[in-house]
């Protein structure tokens, strides 16, 4: 199942993917892509890893209130960037996206 959704001038792709074990949810957006030293921090609290003049857009709770929802489910959740090419690690990112995995 996917559903697009334009929200403003940005393309959100949700989909869903049942697997044998788990499901996995992804949201896929036409935005701005993560700072890779960023990564790692976009689950903390107030931190979503997006420029400063975006904050007042992007800086909040809900990857935070996210992690604990996913970890309180004994799934998995992760962002990373979309790149032109997934084998060329060098690339500029063109988007970011959230991968959630729960299980069945």
């Amino acid at each position: 199942m996917a559903i697009y959704a334009l929200v403003n001038g940005d393309l959100i792709h949700v989909w869903i993917k049942i697997c044998e074990h788990c499901i996995r949810l992804v949201v896929e957006d036409t935005g701005p892509s993560i700072p890779k030293v960023d990564l790692g921090k976009v689950f903390g609290r107030f931190d979503s890893g997006r420029l400063a003049s975006d904050i007042d857009i992007y800086a909040g709770l809900d990857l935070a209130i996210s992690k604990q929802i996913t970890d309180a489910h004994i799934g998995i959740i992760w962002a990373e960037n979309i790149l032109p090419m997934p084998a060329d690690a060098a690339s500029e990112a063109l988007a970011a996206r959230l991968v959630v995995g729960l299980p069945v």
